[in-house]
């Protein structure tokens, strides 16, 4: 190359000056056609980078805006899940309130039982009371009867005494004997009464109990599965919360790392843009340095000085250029980074207070799941406590009716025995009384007829001796006059002793 410009001065040396001029003209052409084109590139290379900043600020918009709906998307979800809380939390008092209904109603019920069973074994020992009242006054009227028949049958005795005492005597024993049995059959069938009246009564109060404990095992088992049920529901709306907060922050970061990924390639386009620009520019600039150089080499020396001066200006020019075109485009790349750092601090900022408010979402939810769960055991326990407590109340109620339908029959018993008793005693006492009197008069009988006798022999004795002391003229009266006489001295005698009787 060092033989060149000799060549190209000779050859300058040999060209006439109008040629010179004419490729003066040409170089200062050439030259300002580089620097239009230079000028162009960068007008273009400043194009181009102003729309990769307004691709970067629309993508930052678009990055603010989409956070902004993650936003707007994290506190709808927050307000989703306060909501579902506040229906938890309804569906928990709901709960609450039907089990307390339900443990009320137990308690109305098992009342209703206990005021059933109380009426039925108050009706039972009523009617056992009326029905020993009616035998105790069945049995007295008997007694009565028995007593009047007995002094029917003592003044019929003493009034047919003399004819009829042994037909009285079999009447009496047989009457008696009836009465006994008559009193046996009954006391048979009081013992059946009572017995049948206490089993009845045994087996209403079993049933009522047992009506009962199923019934409120029924309602607890009832108040347990909804109470369930409540708990599954919840643990499924946290469940299901859970899983939208999730899918949603794992969508925010997909698309945040999406959108990092293509600002990082849109800011990695434009920079190898401006590197292939600037290199396209430095070996354009080192082209023309080159041929330029030739071409300034292989002409005039005289116009070396001009042309260094021209490619200097150009140079600097150029360098400016490329110096203005490297700080624009550093200045563009400066505020891309900062877009892109800003975008990626909201970006951050939102995912950590869509995290946050997730987590306390999550929290929140876990901390009602929790006090719901601890309010239903809390509820479920109450509720066994209460439906325990009215079985326990209905168990001594139930025993206490019983003791007292034991206690009543035992009293009715005591009182039919007593009363049964004492009618038989009464009985007892009638016949003695009976008996006695017909002791006395038998002996009556038995004193009349010995003073009968005796006062017949008297009077037979009186007789001889009035026959004995007769005057012999009367000696000679006929027998037949004697003879009614015997016979009609003790007429008055039976007279005599129906008056001592009587």
């Amino acid at each position: 190359m060092g033989g060149m410009p000799d060549a190209h001065a000779a050859d300058g040396g040999s060209r006439s000056p109008g040629s010179t001029t004419t490729q003066v003209g040409d170089l200062t052409r050439h030259t300002q056609s580089i620097l239009e084109r230079a000028q162009a590139y960068a007008d273009a290379m400043r194009a181009e980078t102003d729309q990769v900043l307004a691709s970067a600020r629309a993508d930052a918009s678009r990055i603010r805006e989409e956070v902004q709906t993650l936003l707007d998307d994290a506190q709808r979800q927050h307000a989703d899940a306060v909501r579902d809380r506040e229906q938890a939390g309804r569906a928990l008092e709901e709960a609450t309130r039907e089990a307390e209904s339900l443990v009320s109603d137990a308690a109305e019920q098992a009342s209703m039982l206990n005021e059933s069973a109380s009426r039925t074994s108050e009706e039972a020992v009523t009617a056992a009371r009326a029905e020993a009242t009616a035998l105790v006054d069945e049995a007295s009227a008997r007694a009565e009867s028995l007593r009047a028949s007995a002094q029917s049958d003592y003044d019929a005795a003493m009034a047919r005494y003399a004819a009829h005492e042994a037909e009285r005597d079999a009447d009496f024993r047989a009457g008696v004997e009836k009465m006994d049995l008559h009193f046996a059959e009954r006391d048979e069938q009081e013992q059946a009464a009572r017995a049948a009246l206490l089993e009845e009564a045994t087996a209403a109060a079993a049933k009522h109990r047992e009506e009962a404990q199923i019934e409120a095992e029924r309602m607890i088992g009832a108040a347990a599965i909804h109470e369930q049920e409540t708990a599954a529901k919840a643990a499924a709306l946290l469940e299901q919360a859970r899983t939208d907060a999730q899918e949603r922050i794992d969508r925010a970061h997909a698309e945040a790392g999406e959108i990092m990924t293509q600002a990082e390639e849109h800011l990695k386009w434009g920079q190898d843009t401006v590197r292939r620009i600037l290199d396209e520019g430095d070996a354009e600039v080192r082209r023309m340095r080159k041929e330029t150089h030739r071409e300034l080499s292989a002409r005039v020396r005289s116009r070396r000085q001009l042309i260094q001066t021209a490619l200097a200006q150009t140079a600097h020019r150029a360098r400016s250029d490329r110096e203005s075109a490297r700080l624009e485009s550093d200045r563009l790349r400066a505020q891309a980074e900062a877009v892109m750092a800003a975008a990626q601090a909201q970006a951050e900022r939102t995912t950590a207070a869509a995290a946050a408010e997730a987590e306390r979402v999550r929290w929140t939810a876990a901390e009602t799941e929790r006090a719901a769960d601890e309010r239903a055991a809390r509820r479920l326990e109450e509720a066994e406590k209460a439906a325990r407590l009215v079985r326990e109340r209905t168990a001594q109620e139930i025993e206490r009716l019983q003791r007292e339908t034991h206690e009543s029959h035992r009293q009715a018993r005591e009182e039919l025995v007593t009363t049964t008793a004492q009618a038989r005693a009464d009985a007892d006492r009638v016949r003695d009384e009976a008996r006695a009197m017909l002791e006395r008069a038998r002996s009556e009988v038995a004193a009349l007829a010995s003073r009968r006798e005796d006062i017949t022999t008297q009077l037979g004795h009186l007789s001889g001796v009035i026959n004995a002391l007769a005057v012999p003229d009367k000696a000679a009266v006929t027998p037949t006059d004697d003879t009614p006489d015997t016979p009609d001295a003790p007429d008055p005698i039976p007279h005599e002793e129906r008056n001592d009787h009587e």
